[in-house]
């Protein structure tokens, strides 16, 4: 079998490396009126979670595209020459996990 990937990343690379090249591209594109989805798939151990939920010291990639979509958001708000957003936007969101077949809500205590 033969594998694609878009980015391959070295260990010393930093959760904010791997936001601007990942996710943060998305972030025009939602604005554009699209719609994205960002996800971590390997194995248990991998560092997954470091890199999605990040520390304090160290946000992960949520906590990078929270601060960008939520800027951008105010600056479209408050600047007539940026694009137009509805009166009211909304944001909504969803964090899931797939672990052992299984797909937990992790918004709602895992259900």
């Amino acid at each position: 079998h033969e594998f694609y990937y878009d980015e391959v990343f070295s260990e010393a690379c930093t959760n904010e490396d791997v936001y601007l090249t990942t996710a943060r591209p998305l972030i025009q594109h939602i604005f554009a009126g699209g719609k994205a989805t960002c996800f971590a798939y390997g194995q248990t151990g991998a560092g997954k979670t470091y890199t999605m939920l990040g520390s304090p010291q160290r946000p992960g990639l949520y906590a990078l595209a929270g601060r960008d979509i939520f800027a951008q958001l105010g600056q479209s708000l408050s600047e007539p020459s940026v694009t137009k957003l509805p009166e009211a936007p909304l944001v909504f969101l969803s964090f899931f996990e797939i672990y052992c077949g299984q797909l937990y809500d992790l918004l709602d205590h895992r259900k």
